[in-house]
C-alpha cells in the first residue's frame, strides 16, 4: 500500500465519521434541516468518489481528461469504437475491444481518463 492510499484511506475513515455525526444530528432534527440533508448527500459522493480514485490510483498528478470533441451535424449519433489499430485501412473485426457488456464505444459526451507517462 503506497502513502497515497494510506492518506485517501485516512480521509475516507475521517469523512465517514463526519458523516455519522451528521446522520445523527439529521436524525435528531428529524431531517427538518434541507441543507444538512444535502450536505449529508455532497460527502457521500465525495467519499465514493475518493474511493473510486484511490481503487484506480488516478490523482490529479498522473492523469490526464480528455473530452471527446463533437462531430459534425450528426455529433449526437456519433460513436466510436477502441480498436486495436495495426495501421490498416480497415479495421477487422477481431481489432475491436470488448469487455463483459460487448464492444466497447464513446462518444462525444464521453470523457477518457488517461494515465501520463511519467
Amino acid at each position: 500500500m503506497s502513502k497515497r492510499e494510506i492518506k485517501s484511506d485516512r480521509i475516507i475513515d475521517f469523512l465517514n465519521k463526519e458523516l455519522g455525526k451528521l446522520a445523527e444530528e439529521i436524525k435528531l432534527e428529524q431531517g427538518t434541516s434541507k441543507d444538512k440533508i444535502e450536505l449529508k448527500t455532497q460527502m457521500i459522493d465525495a467519499i465514493n468518489n475518493l474511493k473510486l480514485f484511490s481503487n484506480h490510483n488516478l490523482y490529479h498528478q498522473n492523469i490526464e481528461i480528455i473530452k471527446i470533441p463533437e462531430g459534425g451535424s450528426d455529433a449526437h449519433f456519433t460513436e466510436f469504437n477502441i480498436v486495436d489499430e495495426k495501421a490498416t485501412e480497415k479495421v477487422p473485426e477481431w481489432a475491436i475491444k470488448r469487455d463483459k457488456n460487448g464492444e466497447i464505444k464513446i462518444d462525444c459526451y464521453d470523457l477518457i481518463i488517461k494515465r501520463k507517462k511519467q
